[in-house]
């Protein structure tokens, strides 16, 4: 017969056992949903910056003017949204080069003993966790200077968009360019 501190001690082991358990699958699993959301803000990154691209090209091809007078400020654009989208992209492409799949099957292929085999996965979780610690650290670095770059691009976008549209206000009016422009006249009907 159990005693009551004996079964409240198996309840507090198993408390104790599942809070464990609970925080090991979160300490394992929260790195890899925090990757998963750098590599979506990148992709997201990577879609304004060519949107933004093709207004800014769209803009300085619609203004004769724009390529005399905003030169510096669509290259520094342009130079912004590359530099934005390089960024992204290797933010994209930066992976865990540790997912310890090797090792583990070593280990499971060459039982010893569990001491060595408890040993052994606990030096492989500790690099596969700082592994991922390390990928997102980076990530986040270069996310985080793709959108300074992206800020500074749009404002180069913003200061090329308002000086094309100034430009457009002392250019003449459309009647008037349309009055400078001559039109072939129509052929003189024949005599009868």
């Amino acid at each position: 017969m159990t005693t009551a501190l004996e079964s409240s001690k198996k309840e507090v082991d198993a408390v104790l056992s599942a809070l464990i358990q609970h925080w090991l699958k979160t300490r394992i699993d929260n790195p890899l949903h925090v990757i998963a959301r750098l590599d979506d803000a990148a992709k997201h990154i990577l879609i304004v910056a060519g949107i933004l691209q093709g207004i800014l090209i769209a803009v300085v091809k619609i203004d004769p003017l724009t390529l005399n007078e905003l030169s510096g400020f669509s290259i520094a654009a342009l130079s912004g949204l590359v530099i934005t989208a390089l960024l992204a992209t290797l933010a994209l492409f930066i992976q865990s080069n540790h997912l310890e799949t090797h090792p583990v099957y070593k280990n499971v292929r060459n039982y010893i003993s569990d001491a060595e085999l408890l040993d052994s996965l606990d030096v492989q979780i500790e690099n596969w966790c700082k592994n991922n610690d390390h990928v997102r650290r980076w990530k986040h670095a270069l996310l985080s200077l793709a959108m300074l770059s992206l800020v500074a691009s749009m404002s180069f976008s913003l200061a090329c968009v308002w000086k094309a549209m100034h430009s457009f206000k002392g250019s003449p009016p459309a009647a008037a360019a349309a009055a400078a422009i001559p039109l072939p006249s129509a052929p003189a009907a024949a005599p009868r």
